[in-house]
């Protein structure tokens, strides 16, 4: 796994809403800055999280997702008028989508090829209404 050296003092406050993740960041002694990026639930939550593991408010505990960081080849924010993010796990050809109304899905079976194509659509939404959706059997995750 690389590690990557992150500076994160400047930024204030965090929110999300349905689809954005707003920011508040410290640009002068006395000026703010208000931004909204598009972004899953799911990133707002990982902020939180790691807060809360910096400042010891809260112990490390495992991922419950069988799509783990160190089984997930990569998570591709997918912002769509369908998906906002896709995660696969090659070893277990496991493909997670979250879609833009906050649903999570896992589709089995999928395989690398499949994968490949779908991150790099133009369309998301459009292939996976083409290639995923009835070709693959999906449960949603809690």
């Amino acid at each position: 796994m690389e590690l990557n050296a992150i500076d994160l003092k400047k930024l204030i406050a965090i929110g999300h809403d349905e689809k954005k993740l707003a920011l508040l960041i410290e640009r002068g002694t006395e000026e703010m800055e208000y931004l909204e990026v598009n972004a899953p639930k799911a990133a707002y939550d990982g902020l939180k999280a790691v807060s809360a593991l910096v400042n010891e408010e809260i112990p490390a505990i495992p991922e419950p997702s069988s799509l783990t960081p160190s089984t997930v080849e990569a998570l591709y924010p997918a912002n769509s008028s369908c998906t906002n993010a896709l995660a696969y796990d090659p070893q277990e050809k496991l493909l997670e989508i979250e879609f833009t109304n906050g649903s999570v899905y896992q589709y089995e079976g999928v395989e690398p090829e499949t994968w490949n194509r779908f991150r790099q659509a133009k369309s998301p939404g459009r292939f996976y209404n083409r290639a995923i959706k009835g070709s693959y059997e999906g449960r949603r995750v809690e």
